[in-house]
Formats: C-alpha cells, structure tokens, sequence
C-alpha cells in the first residue's frame, strides 16, 4: 500500500513570495510528478537556452529528443534522487534510479539535487493548507507537485506555485510552463504552451508499458550493418532522431545503420498514431566500432622451399590485437610483422572493439625450384683436344649466373673446358643456388698406329697388302696414305 505523508515538504523562498505566473517568452520547461516512471520530453519549437526542470519522489528514466534537442543547455532534477535502488516502483522496477539517456551535448550537463537542504525556524503551520505543518529539519524540500491546485493537499509534496519559484530561483530565468501529474508519466510532451501557466495531465492515451525496451536491434554493431525496429502500430507516423536531430528521410518502423563509427549516437523513434492522439518513444545507444584498416606487404619466400617469406602489416590498428596462425592451426605471435616465412597459406585474427573479430588470410608464393643439368663429353685430342660440359638450366628467377670452380660469374651454359674435375654453381637473381660438383672431362687416349706388311725385297711390278691400326674406333679414324719419297 502507497504511504502517504501528511507532511508537506516546503522549502525556503529566496524571493518574497510564491509566484504562480508564467512567461510565454520564457526558456525555463518544468515538469512534476509523484510516481516518476519515463518522462519523454520533445522539443519541438526553437526556444534558445533551454533550461529544464524536473521533480518527482519516484525514479524517473528523462529522455529528451526533438528536431531542437540541442537548444537544451541544462537539466536539473531536484526531486528525491537515490543513487541506489530505493523507494517506490509503481511505474517500472527497471527505472531504478533517476538518469538522464545520454545523447544530448549540455553545457552544463545534468544535475541531480536530492532533497535541496533548506533552514526551517521552526515547525510552523502550512499556509497554504492550513491544519497541515511543515517541519524544520535537513530532509526537508522541493519534491515535486502532482496538480494544479493551489488547495489540494498533495500528500506530502509541494503546490505547482512553489515548484515555479524554486527553479526560477535556481535557473535566474522566466518560467515558460510546468506540466505536472500524479501517476506515472505517459505520452510524449512538447513544448506547446498549456491554456494556463500549469497543465495537469490526467488521462493518458498512451499506458506506460512494462515491455523493455521498446526498440529492437538485429545485427551487432560488429556487421556491416545493424536494423533498429520500433515496434509497428497500424497507421502511425514515425520519425527517427539521432541525438536529438532528426534522421531525414527515415519515417518507417525501421532504421537501416551501416557500420560507421560517423553514425555512433543515442537513437529515438517518435511514433504518433492516427490523428495524433497518442505518442511515444524509446531510445537505444548504437556504438560501432571502428573497423580496423591495413594494408598487409607479403614477400614471397626467395628460393624454392626457403623459410624467407614474411608479412608486414601497416596502417590503423590501434587498439586491436593480432594473432597469426600457419596452416596447421599453430600461432605465430601478434605483432604486426611475421617472418622466415615458408611457402603457404598464413591466418590472421583481429579483435577490436567489443567483443568484435574481424578474419584474413594471405599466401607466401614459392618460387618455382632452380633445376639444373649436366652433360659431359670428354676430350677427342690427347695433345690439345677440349672437352665439353653443356648445361640444361630451368626454373628459379632468371637470368643465371654461371661459376665454374667458384670462378668468375659468366652467362655461358654451354662450356668447352680441358680435361679435369669441375665444379659447376649457378645463381638464380634472387641468389638461389644450384651446385653440381663431381662433373668429370676425361682426356683422349694417346694414338697408337701400327703398320703391318711383307718382310721382303720387293721388285718393281710386286704388289703387296699393308694394313694400319690405332687404338680407336674405325670411324672415327681417317687415313691418309703417301709414298715415302713424299
């Protein structure tokens, strides 16, 4: 059961008396309830140098938004305003303590008063209700109104005239209106003027729902995009604000964002429906993360199954971390360069954010592998003969470079070398090496002849057989035969 307090909280005037008027010019909103619960506020006419004040004995969830949000420079709450969960529930038991949604750029920020300490003499009777006192003491003061009256007893809370004079005291500025209630507060206010200086709401087209919050999000503000959805009401208007602007151009039930972090703000939705006759919002925080941007520098390994490839990271990573892996899972560090590279696919994880993981990958190119061939062919003169060694030479990066007996470097595959034992090294451009040692030129055998004939006195007219032989292949011989007289 609500307790209600016979004791009307005053507080002590710093002026010379109550003022009930107000100004239609004035730059001061006022707002005042008993069970708090979430004030909507839209600020809906260019009035510069918004001052806002608001009262209440509940927590109260404000939420400010309007195509002129950012002419509100300060906003004072200066009912009762625990820092932890206490007191009374009855709007919603998620509106714990009293807070501002955040959003808003306010000069002055947001300040919250409990209980504004004040100096009573004495326990004195009420003026205003007389049979009723207020009494001296530290937990006495503004509170809030919950009517229009000046002859109503409140049960404890302040008349809407004292309420004007507190604030107008405090902000030093004319009172534009105060709208006030009992209950909990429903429905969107404006700034439109009331008939008269105080507007008491008593009906609400809109009932306060325990359903929180009213937006949805899908997607997270790690995707390329995420979708805030009010929820649909046939035939209503909605419009979007982005701390407190409006979004042009977006009037359905949903909002489209792409991952900028240009878009991070406080989200509202207004939605009006029919002739608008009911109001409401919520606001949702959206903060996306900034995705990392690199550029990644990979080095191909330098020689075929060579362990000289790396990737070197560069650009916008801070705050993030990195952790490579090679093909097999195993990690490689997180710094931004990796190094003695094989050949093959390499992973990359970025974390950044909160709790957002970007992936990627790259691919150390191995150079085809250097191959290299011999052909020998021995010498065919013993005296000054040459013999051979052709070489077949593919794959590496051309062109080559030739050394035979880690002599000189030349471009000649084709190498016509005397007898001996060779050693026979090639470099690819990026200095990839193939040797080929053991390579033999054997000399040519020395020539033997030999002549065989009759061992006779031969006569003229005698014919006879002379037969010649060497120690090589017939044909690869070539005789020629003269007399001896030459």
């Amino acid at each position: 059961m609500r307790l209600f307090i016979v004791l009307v909280f005053l507080f002590l005037f710093t002026g010379t008396g109550i003022s009930q008027s107000c100004d239609a010019t004035g730059n001061v909103l006022l707002f005042s309830n008993y069970d708090g619960g979430h004030l909507k506020i839209r600020i809906d006419e260019n009035i510069p140098n918004i001052k806002i004040g608001i009262a209440s004995y509940e927590p109260t969830r404000i939420s400010i938004f309007g195509p002129f949000a950012y002419q509100v420079k300060e906003v004072v709450y200066a009912g009762f305003s625990p820092n932890t969960p206490t007191g009374n529930f009855h709007c919603d038991s998620s509106i714990a303590i009293t807070t501002l949604d955040p959003g808003l750029t306010l000069s002055s920020g947001f300040k919250k008063l409990e209980f504004p300490p004040v100096t009573l003499l004495a326990t004195v009777e009420d003026t205003i209700f007389p049979g009723f006192t207020q009494l001296a003491g530290n937990n006495t003061g503004i509170l809030g109104c919950t009517s229009c009256s000046l002859t109503k007893a409140t049960g404890g809370a302040n008349n809407f005239a004292q309420v004007i004079d507190f604030f107008g005291d405090y902000f030093g500025s004319p009172v534009r209106f105060i709208k006030t209630r009992y209950g909990c507060w429903c429905d969107t206010l404006n700034c439109s003027l009331p008939v008269s200086c105080c507007q008491e709401i008593t009906d609400c087209f809109c009932k306060p729902s325990s359903a929180k919050p009213s937006l949805s999000v899908s997607g997270s503000i790690c995707s390329d995009s995420l979708v805030l959805r009010a929820p649909f009401v046939k035939g209503a208007n909605y419009q979007w604000y982005r701390n407190g602007l409006p979004y042009i151009g977006q009037i359905s039930d949903s909002l489209v964002l792409r991952n900028n972090v240009s878009l991070n703000g406080i989200y509202q939705v207004f939605v009006q429906e029919g002739a608008g006759n009911c109001a409401f919002s919520d606001s949702i925080p959206v903060f996306f993360a900034a995705k990392p941007e690199y550029q990644a520098l990979v080095k191909s390994a330098e020689c075929n199954n060579s362990t000289t490839g790396s990737i070197q990271l560069t650009g916008a990573l801070t705050g993030a971390t990195i952790e490579w892996f090679d093909a097999a899972g195993q990690t490689l560090g997180n710094n931004k360069r990796i190094s003695n590279l094989l050949a093959g696919k390499y992973s990359l994880v970025i974390k950044y954010g909160q709790g957002c993981v970007a992936f990627d990958s790259f691919f150390v190119a191995n150079p085809p592998a250097l191959l290299v061939q011999a052909q020998t062919s021995d010498a065919q003169c013993a005296t000054k003969g040459l013999g051979k060694i052709l070489l077949g030479i593919s794959g590496g990066i051309p062109p080559y470079q030739i050394r035979v007996n880690k002599g000189p470097a030349g471009k000649n595959a084709d190498l016509d070398l005397p007898p001996g034992a060779y050693e026979i090294t090639v470099q690819d451009t990026l200095n990839c090496t193939k040797v080929l040692d053991s390579l033999v030129i054997l000399p040519a055998p020395e020539l033997k002849l030999s002549l065989e004939g009759p061992n006779a006195v031969l006569l003229p007219g005698d014919t006879f057989n002379l037969i010649a032989t060497v120690n090589k292949v017939p044909g690869l011989v070539k005789f020629q035969w003269w007399p001896t007289n030459g």
